[in-house]
């Protein structure tokens, strides 16, 4: 190991010794910023902020205000994508196909799919909260789904889990 901006020499004894020091001080350095970034992470999904990455379908990112905002277009899309599941007569991949059929852009601009339903369905950011480590967190965003639907929606994907599951085992 050579260094241009130290100068110690990693052939004798004490400059090994120095080395494995820096290292040492190199790995504790690594460590306290990555629980840094964890707590600093945790306190902004506590104070209910978006967590980044790309904005959930049906919002879009305002860098100014540091919040998501509501994308009405695409938030007409949600609910319509909610009360159509909560009518009971169709599945993820009938909401998708018909989002097709009706030519309206999935998020992404990508094709409708069964996942990208289910995401939509799950995703606790529809209702106003944050997720963070099997946490929630009240969001500081608007919420496009009301609780009492976000939570029917919950209750009839759990019980169409269970219908299935207990289906395959007597089937199987």
């Amino acid at each position: 190991f050579k260094s241009v901006t130290e100068s110690f020499d990693t052939s004798t004894p004490f400059g090994k010794a120095t080395l494995g020091m820096l290292a040492v001080f190199s790995q504790l350095e690594r460590e306290t910023i990555v629980e840094r970034v964890r707590m600093a992470k945790q306190e902004s999904a506590k104070q209910g902020r978006f967590m980044g990455g790309p904005a959930p379908f049906g919002y879009r990112y305002n860098c100014g205000a540091k919040k998501l905002e509501i994308d009405e277009l695409q938030a007409q899309v949600v609910r319509c994508i909610y009360d159509r599941y909560l009518s009971g007569k169709t599945g993820y991949g009938h909401i998708a196909e018909e989002l097709e059929r009706k030519g309206i852009p999935g998020p992404t601009d990508k094709r409708w799919n069964k996942t990208s339903i289910r995401k939509i369905l799950t995703n606790p950011v529809y209702v106003g909260l944050v997720n963070h480590k099997e946490s929630m967190y009240q969001g500081k965003h608007e919420a496009i789904i009301c609780p009492e639907k976000w939570r029917e929606v919950q209750v009839l994907i759990k019980n169409k889990g269970a219908v299935r599951a207990a289906a395959g085992v007597h089937t199987g």
